[in-house]
């Protein structure tokens, strides 16, 4: 039996598929209203990146989380996804990080396979 999945898995279109169909159903729990994480770094970065935007101090957000990163990323924060409205730039945040995690894994198999770390 673990012959036959290890033989699946060295295929690379059905690992593909099998990352593509996880990123997907992760998408939907995240986006789904009951399971969407609340007080996330999300928040944090939200709140943040509107007040450097208004010229304001980002390091007295009101939240159970403190930001704790450079006023930079506030101010790209403030000019991207704080722009938007809660519910949109939360949504195009988690997709754009799915997407970025898909690839991440789509790279790691890449170099490990050219390297018969993967076979």
């Amino acid at each position: 039996m673990i012959k036959i999945l290890f033989g699946i898995w060295r295929n690379r279109y059905f690992r593909t598929i099998w990352i593509v169909f996880l990123s997907l159903y992760l998408l939907v729990v995240f986006l789904s209203p009951a399971n969407m994480p609340h007080l996330t770094d999300y928040d944090v970065y939200y709140i943040a990146g509107n007040k450097a935007v208004a010229h304001k101090t980002v390091y007295d957000v009101e939240h159970q989380d403190k930001f704790k990163y450079s006023p930079l990323t506030a101010i790209l924060w403030g000019v991207s996804f704080s722009s938007l409205p809660g519910k949109i730039s939360k949504t195009l945040w988690y997709i754009f990080s799915l997407l970025l995690w898909v690839i991440l894994v789509l790279l790691f198999e890449n170099i490990f396979s050219k390297n018969n770390i993967i076979s």
